[in-house]
């Protein structure tokens, strides 16, 4: 995940297993593990809202609106 920057994951088991995958260094090899990271990112919030099941290493919290965690972030809305 090599240009990621700021607030990235870089010990997280989604990192580690890309990086496992594409050790090799092959471009093709590369992107194709790029495809699979994108469907394991996809298929998560999938599987979270049909079955409850939540990725591993991921503790949901109750409370709270994605309005009151924008503002914490110094998110600003326009008004309308």
């Amino acid at each position: 995940m090599g240009r990621m920057n700021g607030n990235s994951q870089k010990d997280s088991a989604l990192a580690r297993w890309f990086q496992a995958r594409a050790a090799d260094g092959r471009k093709a090899t590369r992107k194709t593990m790029i495809v699979a990271l994108a469907r394991k990112l996809l298929i998560a919030p999938w599987r979270l809202v049909t079955t409850g099941e939540a990725p591993q290493s991921v503790s949901l919290r109750a409370g709270g609106t994605w309005e009151e965690d924008a503002t914490k972030l110094g998110i600003k809305f326009a008004d309308s």
